[in-house]
């Protein structure tokens, strides 16, 4: 144990002179300009430019389900007609499940987000 603490002593002290000593380094002659040389300024101006993405406001309905047709991929939960894709995650009695395990007049609460082209894609479907 003793030599370890020893070692790490000797470790930090080593550190800590290396910094003290880059701190104290004399800069080259390439920091200086020459004698006698004109000094020139030169300015860089770096402009940010900032990436905003807007997320689509996530929705919710309850209702029954209803129109089901998993091979268009669509359904109606409530008054609300909603389409699904892959991303879609499907649940019934909270087990994960598929378009296939759901059924007309199952009650059921869908998340989804309106595109830009005003169709509604379910995120998230429970069903019981």
């Amino acid at each position: 144990m003793r030599k370890f603490s020893a070692i790490a002593l000797v470790s930090c002290l080593t550190l800590g002179a290396t910094a003290i000593y880059a701190q104290t380094t004399p800069s080259t002659s390439m920091d200086k300009p020459a004698t006698g040389a004109s000094k020139t300024t030169t300015t860089k101006t770096t402009t940010a430019t900032t990436k905003t993405t807007t997320k689509a406001k996530a929705h919710k309905v309850t209702g029954d389900i209803s129109k089901l047709d998993c091979t268009a991929n669509t359904l109606t939960v409530g008054t609300k007609d909603l389409n699904t894709n892959d991303k879609t995650h499907i649940t019934v009695n909270g087990k994960k499940a598929a378009c296939a395990d759901l059924k007309d007049g199952m009650k059921a609460t869908a998340s989804y987000t309106t595109d830009k082209d005003g169709k509604n894609w379910a995120t998230h479907i429970s069903a019981k």
